[in-house]
């Protein structure tokens, strides 16, 4: 059973070591600074901005041309706590933990009620027999689709073991 959802989880890049890495991902990124890159052409006042940021320290080196880049660099040190990319990577990560076992969730109730349809055709003859068939290759079916197949290929590695 164990074996099924963890399947189905890699299949679903649902793992614990990937929701691990989404939690992880904003950590960093309020050390990194804003960088503003402007372009002056001082003798057709044309300027161009690269990348926008506000407050920043700025250093600008213009030659003899009149031709000028200024470059600058912004540290938002009131978001080392509360860094809205930290707070972003951990609201996705409590969403994959949900999609996680709601997707287990589902994984364990069709593995059972397969196994139930595969018990019930043991005993049964004919018309109940085929119908109770059918519904157990559905499930086999719907775990395939969840497992991207590792279901049926596992089943037919033990079978054909025996």
């Amino acid at each position: 059973m164990r074996e099924v959802q963890e399947a189905a989880a890699r299949y679903a890049r649902l793992t614990p070591s990937a929701i691990d890495r989404v939690a992880r991902a904003g950590r960093g990124t309020a050390l990194l600074p804003a960088v503003r890159v402007m372009y002056r052409d001082i003798t057709s006042d044309a300027n161009r901005d690269a990348t926008t940021a506000s407050g920043a320290t700025t250093n600008a080196v213009v030659d003899n041309t009149g031709v000028g880049w200024e470059v600058s660099l912004e540290w938002r040190l009131d978001q080392l706590g509360k860094n809205p990319a930290r707070v972003q990577a951990i609201r996705e990560a409590v969403r994959l933990e949900e999609r996680q076992t709601a997707l287990l969730t589902q994984v364990t109730r069709l593995y059972f009620d397969r196994r139930r349809a595969l018990l019930d055709v043991s005993g049964l003859e004919g018309k109940d027999r085929a119908a109770r068939q059918l519904d157990a290759d559905e499930l086999t079916g719907d775990l395939d689709a969840l497992t991207g197949g590792w279901f049926s290929r596992r089943l037919q590695g033990k079978e054909g073991g025996r």
